[in-house]
């Protein structure tokens, strides 16, 4: 804001979030300014108030979305012969998900045979006779499959799933189904754009003390409420028979529970099918047949398959107020010494943030272990007979002793038994009664706070040869930062959360120096109108990394005054952040595609990564036949720091050529050509990155692979599955980035061109880049090993945007146009002999041009309104792309604002 702002003025702003939404984003705001003392005082006030709504991935109006398509396999092909001429991926309309549909899915144990080796479309899961009636549950003996699968309606009555026309392949337990009674693929309520509402604040004052100094200060108060909506709590609820004195002891998981097959909500008809049912035995398929039956079972067991919808989608609200102080003293001297034309500045910055995150539907997954294991009391040893009651407070009156995870037993009555609600978690609705026993808040509170004292002088020494004064800057500054977290004391209770741990207050400070030279070397001459070096040095001293030093040099040369040339070369660092060190690890529950499963070995069209897969898969002791036991069921893993990160380090260096031709009056033209490398780069890696740079490359990655655990060998049926991982920041080995900025800008009167008419203005824009070369070297065993991801997604070839506005009078009309080039998704050179991998045009993204229109019309010389249509013609991104957000997502959308200064 300018430090001698006068006047009041108005400004109000409402746009929609989405295409066909009643969703908008409202702002608000007012700024005053009042100069007194004879204009050597400046007051000014700042004040907006903004709300937003909240925005679901199943409201974007987005074709595909809309009508549940998606890219499917259709089919495998064994690693050996990977070319059968079927498509293995295409494009399905229709399609419905049985994974965790709204009631619920309940699987008897079955049996699911694997396809002939030679075109192993369903991979082989085995499920022995040994395991019918164990207490260990494996997803192969669980499949979603046709006869054996029931859904549930809202009062807990069950019908048989119908599974359409068919299903998905590529899994055993296969739960996309084309058509039938499964839930759409949007149900489950995560928000794309959260709920949020915003206050902000800002008063300033500027007071000229003298001629040459002038008193500055700003305060800052901005209050935010953000509010996340993730998906329901989950689970996975195994049923079997218990014994006398046995109870729900197996939550430690979070999302896996057990309950007796004498459940209390459970459907006769349900049951009767648990106790008669007769699980079909298969052997391995071999390269002549599919799998054959060995045998069967009475297996009187069951999976069932539930979002806790009852229980609330666990918002997270997150109430944030920021504080911001900046006052100092900047001024200027005709000459201090030797020093001529002498600017200088002392201030000091103090900012602090507060933030409560809360969690108000957070689970105690004890307690729900326990609720939704109801039975009925017979003989009404609790009060009623007949009464339906939790197992766990039979027992205690009985004498059983209860104890939690750690081995410490409950009294009779602890509130953990003595008010245990039973649940139905058949069905919806269950959960009306026992919603307070189970859910509990977990509150967390944060402070961030920072101070920062800077101060730095710049003027001109001599002219030695007539080409301008040397100039020189330097100065100094101190900071400090320190930051905590304070979560809800909730003792040993086990909670389905999102918020991390404790963190004690800890912080850091730097203590720097810098200088900065600029060296004039000739001034109109022949070829020189100018030219001209500098330099820079910053000497920084953390507390956390110890001392770094950077630098830089830099030139600019006017041979003409039609073009100009400028250059830099410098390495610059960043220190990690106190969050990247230090934040507490929360969980979090990822759907991790294994990339040493069979199934996704075989799908890989990169025909590199595929034998590079099947290579290291094998050193860690991975069994070719090894098929991910839970594919599309989430895996249970922390996300946090890293304190032993260091600092990123960059070289770059750029030249640029300013084009302002005087026989093309109004054009401008600039080109940056920059080459950037970072080493040390820090990037918070996915769980699902991770994994996969531990086997894509030539060798393995052995910090890749140990982020990613495995269970082991003697796990049984769910040995190899990946579980318990760390994602989080780390260093890579390098990132190296080259390409090209470029602006034009050109204004003309288009009149000019028919006899001088005012047919107002026109000013033509295009800013852009064209990326050269971007790579990732990511393996720290084999530092020299690129991934290009130049023309992959987020990284086009080339992004330009242009801009047309027209002007006349009190209105202006503006087109805007945003153009990407096509982003590979997979690279086709590399696809070798799977040429049938999926049809070629699914390879990218295809190009992306999204066309904005927008207006400003002149009420009167104080008052203006606006506004404009975002993605005018409703481009919406492909199928193969998903949602992306490098691609707009929000469909055609209207805004319209207004201004009035008084």
């Amino acid at each position: 804001m300018r430090d001698d702002y006068e006047g009041v003025e108005m400004d109000a702003a409402i746009g929609q979030l989405s295409q066909n939404t009643s969703q908008y984003n409202k702002r608000l705001s007012i700024t005053a300014g009042k100069n007194f003392m004879d204009g050597r005082l400046n007051v000014y006030g700042y004040a907006e108030t903004q709300r937003s709504d909240v925005l679901f991935d199943k409201d974007l109006e987005i074709s595909w979305i809309q009508k549940n398509a998606r890219l499917l396999t259709l089919d495998v092909d064994p690693t050996g012969a990977v070319n059968d001429g079927v498509f293995d991926v295409d494009k399905r309309y229709n399609l419905r998900s049985l994974n965790r549909p709204l009631g619920g899915v309940l699987v008897l144990a079955n049996g699911t045979p694997g396809s002939i080796t030679t075109d192993p479309d369903i991979p082989y899961g085995a499920c022995a006779s040994t395991q019918a009636n164990s207490a260990t549950f494996s997803s192969n003996c669980f499949a979603t499959n046709p006869g054996r699968t029931y859904q549930f309606r809202a009062d807990g009555t069950p019908f048989l799933a119908d599974f359409g026309a068919g299903q998905s392949v590529g899994a055993v337990n296969r739960t996309t189904t084309y058509g039938g009674s499964g839930d759409g693929l949007t149900v489950v309520e995560t928000n794309r754009l959260p709920q949020q509402k915003a206050e902000r604040f800002q008063i300033g004052a500027n007071f000229d003390v003298t001629d040459n100094v002038k008193f500055f200060s700003e305060l800052k108060y901005v209050e935010e409420t953000n509010i996340d909506i993730f998906q329901p709590h989950f689970a996975n609820v195994n049923i079997r028979a218990f014994g006398a004195t046995e109870y729900p002891n197996d939550y430690g998981a979070l999302t896996s529970f057990t309950i007796g097959l004498d459940n209390a909500y459970m459907p006769t008809e349900v049951r009767n099918a648990i106790l008669n049912n007769q699980r079909t035995i298969y052997g391995a398929p071999t390269a002549t047949g599919d799998s054959a039956v060995t045998g069967t079972v009475n297996d009187r067991r069951a999976q069932l398959r539930v979002f806790s919808y009852d229980l609330g989608y666990r918002p997270a609200i997150a109430d944030r107020n920021t504080t911001r102080f900046v006052g100092g003293f900047k001024g200027d001297l005709d000459s201090l010494a030797f020093v001529k034309d002498v600017s200088w500045e002392l201030g000091y910055t103090y900012g602090k943030m507060k933030a409560v995150n809360t969690e108000p539907e957070t689970i105690d997954v004890e307690r729900y272990a326990y609720s939704i294991d109801a039975v009925v009391d017979t003989a009404g040893e609790l009060g009623k007979a007949g009464a339906v009651v939790c197992r766990v407070q039979l027992l205690a009156k009985r004498g059983v002793q209860i104890k939690n995870l750690d081995g410490v037993a409950y009294s009779a009555n602890d509130p953990t038994i003595a008010n245990c609600k039973p649940s139905r978690v058949f069905g919806t609705g269950g959960f009306a009664d026992s919603k307070d026993y189970i859910l509990t808040k977990l509150v967390t509170k944060e402070m961030n706070e920072q101070q920062d004292v800077r101060g730095f002088a710049s003027g001109n020494l001599w002219d030695f040869w007539g080409a301008g004064p040397i100039g020189i800057a330097v100065g100094g500054e101190y900071r400090k930062e320190e930051t905590s977290a304070d979560l809800t004391d909730f003792g040993d209770r086990v909670l389905f959360g999102n918020s991390a741990g404790d963190l004690a207050k800890i912080g850091f400070n730097v203590k720097e120096a810098f200088g900065e030279m600029r060296l004039p070397l000739l001034k109109d001459k022949f070829l020189a109108e100018s030219l001209e070096i500098g330099g820079t040095y910053r000497y920084s001293d953390y507390s956390t990394i110890g001392v770094t030093k950077t630098w830089g040099v830099n030139g600019s040369w006017r041979p003409v005054r039609d073009i100009a040339f400028r250059f830099t070369y410098g390495k610059a660092v960043r220190a990690p952040t106190l969050s990247e060190l230090y934040s507490p690890p929360g969980d979090t529950f990822p759907n991790i595609t294994d990339p040493c499963s069979s199934p996704v070995i075989a799908g890989t069209t990169d025909q590199r990564i595929r034998n590079n897969r099947i290579k290291n898969c094998a050193l860690l002791g991975i069994p070719t036949t090894y098929v991910d036991p839970n594919p599309g069921f989430s895996n249970n893993g922390k996300s946090g720091s890293n304190p032993n990160l260091q600092p990123e380090e960059s070289k770059s260096h750029t030249i640029s050529a300013i084009i302002t031709p005087r026989w093309v009056p109004r054009l401008s033209m600039i080109f940056d050509y920059y080459d950037i490398k970072i080493t040390n780069a820090i990037s918070t890696l996915s769980a699902q990155t991770l994994a996969n740079l531990c086997v894509d490359e030539d060798a393995l990655n052995p910090a890749a692979c140990a982020a990613v655990p495995r269970r082991p060998a003697s796990a049984g049926p769910n040995a190899y599955e990946i579980d318990n991982f760390l994602e989080g920041p780390f260093n890579f080995a390098a990132l190296l980035s080259r390409g090209m900025d470029f602006t034009m800008r050109y204004n003309f009167e288009p009149g000019d061109l028919f006899g001088g008419k005012d047919w107002g203005r026109l000013d033509l824009g295009v800013t852009g880049n064209y990326l050269i070369r971007r790579q990732n070297f990511t393996n720290p065993t084999v530092p020299g090993l690129a991934t290009d991801i130049d023309s992959t997604v987020n990284n086009p070839r080339v992004r330009f945007r242009t801009t047309a506005t027209w002007t006349k009078g009190p209105l202006a009309l503006t087109w805007r146009a945003d153009y990407q080039t096509a982003q590979e998704l997979f690279n086709y050179r590399l696809v070798g002999a799977n040429g049938d991998s999926r049809p070629k045009e699914y390879f990218d993204t295809g190009s992306f041009l999204q066309q904005d229109i927008s207006f400003r019309y002149d009420v009167t010389e104080k008052a203006y309104i606006r506004g404009g249509v975002n993605n005018i013609f409703g481009v919406e991104p492909n199928i193969q792309t998903g949602l992306t957000d490098n691609f707009d997502l929000f469909g055609r959308r209207f805004n319209l604002g207004m201004n009035i200064r008084f």
